[in-house]
């Protein structure tokens, strides 16, 4: 079904594709990503914790004659250096015993008050290194946790836009293979193989989806942790990602994906298994003068009575459009809001560049987030506009041949989506400045909320212009085949 099927459907098929892509793309991007900020630990901090770790205790601070008390201590070999003794065990059996008679020599000897007198750089101290976990010295126990909750937050925001985005791409696919599915029907299948048909092409999509998608977020992942590898990680440890793939990390981005794709067909089949076999596929005739008559009737302006029928023709699941976009703004105004303080704070304590760039690398995962969010909006935005265009292909069909021409119609569908756009644009902005204002009220350098409003108004008029674009690309497509 999907070899035969793709000559007619192929620019379906790859719109779909895209979508899948990107989805596994962002997964694969958050999952690396997250890996390498919790490699940092083993791969930089850790070696730099524990290069000079070359014995089990280190007694620093002492002169040579001190050092020899050290060697009546049995098990142990003890080496003295540049004003340090090294003692290294050689009986793992006696390492409490030692080190009891290491703190015995030294409270005996190294606490009285000529030691006490010196500065704390020159007092003699005890080194431990045997038994120490190098973890502990330098990490938080929930910091690895965190960051998976984090990541995991994230993605369940990305399915939710995900299913939504590829439910409404996927239904126009499927709106386009009705008569295929009608004639499967005809010949006698049954729901059991056309499911299996059906869930195969989506197997093949998401297949070839993943091939292309997790390789991108993996390298996407490398290149970002290589220009962190520029600035001085001394700064600000922890927060610089040292690139590491794990498998489990991309096994969960595709066990992930693939949940987004079968909820996905799971909401679909159910408008494949209600579609009426029996339909004969046959033109509708309607009755010009009874129409007329009605169109009439209803009102003399063809502009008003075409609204009237958009606004009737807003289906319900095309109205998480608005509640989608809306959070689209809401998100964007929130963390653009979250960089702006940032850098204003940064930049206002006089802090270095590498401090500020390991600051911005600790949200990279919002500012994908937005990234993601925002495409995605483009996506539900063009497709919406061009399933309710043709949900309005017989009614525009009706007012062309009752004279209306194709301007006042094109303008009249133009005027309802800018409206649409923006009402949904002004909704996020009302929700995101009012959220935003603590943020808005605690940032002290004027220039950045002119940066964030800058950035937030490009992605409101790039939501209108795609509305704009789209209006006018599918009315015209709609309009040629009346």
């Amino acid at each position: 079904m999907y070899r035969r099927g793709f000559p007619v459907h192929g620019k379906s098929y790859f719109n779909i594709t895209v979508i899948f892509t990107v989805v596994l793309t962002m997964f694969s991007f958050t999952n690396i990503t997250i890996s390498s900020l919790c490699n940092y630990d083993e791969a930089v901090a850790i070696p730099e914790l524990t290069k000079d770790w070359t014995c089990d205790w280190r007694v620093c601070n002492i002169t040579d004659a001190e050092a020899l008390l050290f060697d009546i201590i049995p098990y142990v070999s003890a080496e003295y250096k540049d004003g340090n003794v090294d003692i290294t065990l050689t009986d793992e059996s006696r390492a409490g015993y030692v080190y009891d008679m290491i703190e015995e020599i030294f409270r005996n000897n190294f606490l009285s008050g000529t030691y006490q007198s010196l500065s704390y750089d020159e007092r003699p101290f005890i080194c431990v290194y045997h038994g120490v976990d190098p973890h502990e010295s330098i990490t938080d126990d929930g910091y690895w946790l965190s960051w998976r909750i984090k990541v995991l937050v994230y993605q369940l925001i990305m399915s939710v836009l995900g299913i939504a985005a590829m439910v409404m791409i996927y239904g126009d696919y499927i709106s386009r293979r009705e008569d295929d599915i009608r004639t499967l029907y005809s010949v006698g299948i049954n729901e059991r193989q056309l499911k299996r048909l059906l869930f195969g092409e989506c197997n093949i999509i998401y297949a070839v989806s993943a091939a292309v998608g997790v390789p991108l977020g993996i390298l996407i992942s490398y290149l970002f942790c290589a220009i962190c590898k520029f600035f001085d990680m001394s700064a600000a440890t922890s927060i610089y990602p040292v690139f590491k793939v794990d498998i489990i990390s991309l096994l969960a981005s595709l066990l992930l994906g693939y949940l987004a794709v079968y909820i996905t067909f799971t909401v679909i089949l159910k408008r494949i298994l209600a579609i009426d076999a029996s339909y004969n596929g046959a033109g509708i005739m309607f009755d010009r003068d009874r129409t007329r008559y009605i169109y009439y009737r209803a009102n003399e302006r063809f502009d008003v009575f075409f609204s009237g029928v958009l606004k009737k023709r807003v289906f319900s699941k095309y109205k998480i459009r608005t509640v989608l976009i809306a959070a689209v703004i809401v998100v964007c105004v929130l963390f653009t809001c979250i960089f702006d303080v940032l850098i204003s704070s940064a930049v206002h304590d006089g802090e270095s560049t590498s401090d500020i760039i390991g600051y911005i690398s600790q949200y990279s995962l919002e500012f994908m987030l937005i990234v993601f969010c925002f495409i995605f909006s483009i996506v539900i935005i063009l497709i919406s506009n061009k399933r309710q265009l043709e949900a309005c292909s017989e009614m525009i069909k009706i007012l062309s041949c009752l004279g209306a021409d194709e301007v006042t119609l094109y303008r009249t569908f133009r005027r309802y989506s800018l409206r649409q756009i923006i009402f949904m644009e002004a909704l996020g902005l009302l929700f995101g400045c009012a959220l935003s204002m603590y943020f808005y009220i605690i940032n002290r350098l004027f220039y950045l909320h002119i940066v964030t409003a800058a950035i937030v108004l490009t992605v409101v008029i790039l939501h209108i212009a795609a509305c704009m674009a789209s209006a006018k690309k599918y009315f015209k497509k709609v309009y040629d085949r009346i």
